[in-house]
């Protein structure tokens, strides 16, 4: 059985960085569109950082009267 290249796994590893680099940067993309869609509807960040969209009732009914 032949032995793999170092050119092989350079390669491997380059692949599997870039997929992690992608994956990330696709999080922080999410996050980002999140939160500005959050704060367009009126609500805001919880205190603390959790990642969660808060919007109070006052603030709810003035922008969705219809429901």
């Amino acid at each position: 059985m032949k032995k793999p290249s170092v050119r092989r796994w350079l390669k491997t590893a380059a692949l599997l960085l870039a997929l992690f680099a992608s994956f990330r940067a696709g999080m922080a993309f999410e996050a980002y569109i999140y939160e500005e869609i959050c704060l367009d509807s009126g609500g805001g960040k919880n205190p603390g950082g959790f990642p969660i969209c808060v919007i109070d009732e006052e603030t709810r009914k003035q922008g969705y009267h219809r429901l």
